[in-house]
């Protein structure tokens, strides 16, 4: 087996080289990249490739059947037109009874009138080289054009089993003086034979492993190490990128949609050059990601979410944001009153904020407290945490909401640490209650933010803001395209420590 490395400027180019070089039939041991430190001085991509000297031999034996025009076509051919060339030109040459066997056939196998021995031959290549040599095989002439195929086939078999027979017989021969030669030498001849048939062994299992493994792989799979999304049908120059937006939590499939529309706008060219596909990434986020306006606000904010995504400090955090900085009269209301620690911890962060504080236990409620907040410029509302798993306690959530629509904002709160399958579950069944936009919390706990566009553009919903850190007021910001960007690409970092 013959191994040999290729290095081109790209995947497309190292290929041609390799089919030029070693044939459609070479197998691709490994491809990796070369970040400027290549024999071209630049990127560029270099490949290991193995092709058996079987293999080989089947390609010469073909290309030297060919005129020189001929050859130069064979050679820009495609792998697949090649490979069947090659495969009907030994066919076309080799007898029935030599082709039809798993592998190739051995000259013990094969039945010899004046001796007995068994003795391991000749692959069937090297004798198939021998005729070829002693011109038994030949072109056919426009004479022997006119012969049936059946008349064709049975003269080349009749020849090859002579030619075979024969070349047994001298491997005999050869075998025994070569036996004769080891006695006299203390039998060092047959020791080094043992040593290369050991060695031949090994190499013979080995390759048969690599067969094996190659064999294992999807038939529709390149044998070529899978780039990062190669799978999903992204080429080589653009792995960089797809490896990255997962590493920052992006999920996969909206990156490759990402990525092929860069690819789409940017060119084959231009997606080689990785700072242009960055600042292509970037501007493509700004314009997707779609925030809430924080100067139209309504009066009414109410907070939904489950169990443990900080939505009490997350409302809490808001409301210091509208009592301190933008001066606002807020009230705040509890509709969580099964959890008792939950409304007293509320009550005592309205107190510190000077701003009152109401429950609501049921539809009734709201009818007795309306009069009251008609001279607050916002009301904060939080509703019980739930899954909403049942139809009861979704409509024991849907009586809750304040009947009024046309003047309220409903905030779904979601730590950034969840996993983007759960959120997807517990968000589809809270977009039945009018669901209007995204707060996140918890960003200071998380590593990876891409969370936050998978479930925009799952859902289409706007993002409201980000709980930070445990800080109140401090760790609360309205969300702006920016700062998006900044998360998810970490331009800078959060300070912060703690969780919310």
């Amino acid at each position: 087996m013959q191994v040999r490395k290729f290095e081109a400027s790209s995947m497309k180019e190292a290929l041609e080289m390799i089919k030029l070089e070693l044939g459609p039939e070479a197998i691709i041991l490994s491809a990796q990249e070369n970040k400027g430190f290549g024999l071209l001085g630049k990127g560029s991509v270099e490949v290991t490739a193995a092709i058996s000297e079987t293999q080989l031999k089947k390609r010469s034996f073909a290309q030297e059947r060919l005129s020189p025009e001929d050859r130069n076509k064979f050679s820009g051919a495609s792998a697949q037109v090649q490979r069947k060339f090659i495969e009907k030109s030994v066919s076309r040459y080799l007898p029935q009874d030599m082709s039809a066997t798993n592998g190739p056939m051995r000259y013990v196998d094969i039945a010899d009138e004046e001796s007995n021995t068994n003795t391991k031959g000749r692959s069937v290549e090297a004798v198939l080289n021998d005729l070829k040599a002693q011109n038994i095989i030949k072109e056919k002439s426009p004479q022997k054009q006119m012969l049936s195929k059946k008349e064709q086939e049975a003269s080349v078999r009749q020849k090859g089993h002579f030619r075979v027979k024969e070349a047994v017989q001298s491997a005999v021969r050869a075998a025994k003086t070569t036996e004769s030669a080891s006695k006299s030498t203390g039998h060092r001849v047959a020791r080094n034979s043992d040593v290369e048939v050991k060695a031949l062994k090994a190499e013979i299992q080995a390759l048969r492993g690599l067969i094996q493994d190659f064999g294992s792989r999807d038939k529709n799979q390149n044998p070529i190490s899978l780039h990062p999304g190669a799978e999903r049908g992204l080429p080589f120059e653009l792995s960089f990128h797809f490896e990255k937006l997962l590493n920052v939590g992006i999920d996969a499939e909206v990156a490759t949609e990402i990525l092929v529309q860069a690819k789409a706008e940017l060119g084959e060219v231009k997606i080689k050059r990785r700072p242009l596909v960055q600042a292509w990434l970037a501007k493509y986020i700004l314009n997707d990601i779609k925030i809430v306006n924080p100067i139209q606000l309504s009066k009414f904010h109410v907070f939904f979410g489950a169990t443990g995504q900080g939505k009490t400090t997350a409302l809490v955090k808001y409301a210091a944001q509208l009592v301190l900085k933008l001066k606002k009269r807020v009230a705040i209301v509890s509709c969580d009153t099964k959890r008792i620690a939950g409304t007293a911890s509320l009550k005592t962060y309205s107190r510190i904020l000077n701003c009152p504080f109401f429950t609501v236990s049921g539809p009734e409620g709201w009818g007795e407290i309306f009069a009251q907040l008609e001279g607050y410029d916002v009301v904060l509302i939080e509703m019980p945490s739930t899954a909403l798993k049942s139809e009861e306690q979704m409509t024991e959530m849907r009586n809750l909401i304040p009947p009024v629509r046309n003047s309220m904002s409903t905030h779904f709160v979601q730590s950034v640490t969840w996993k983007d399958h759960d959120i997807y579950e517990i968000l589809k069944r809270y977009l039945t209650l009018g669901v209007t936009d995204l707060l996140f919390t918890k960003l200071d706990e998380a590593s990876q933010h891409g969370v936050m566009v998978n479930v925009q553009r799952r859902f289409g919903l706007p993002i409201f803001g980000f709980g930070i850190g445990p800080k109140v007021p401090e760790d609360f910001e309205f969300a702006t395209k920016e700062r998006v960007l900044d998360l998810i690409f970490k331009i800078t970092k959060i300070s912060h420590a703690g969780g919310e």
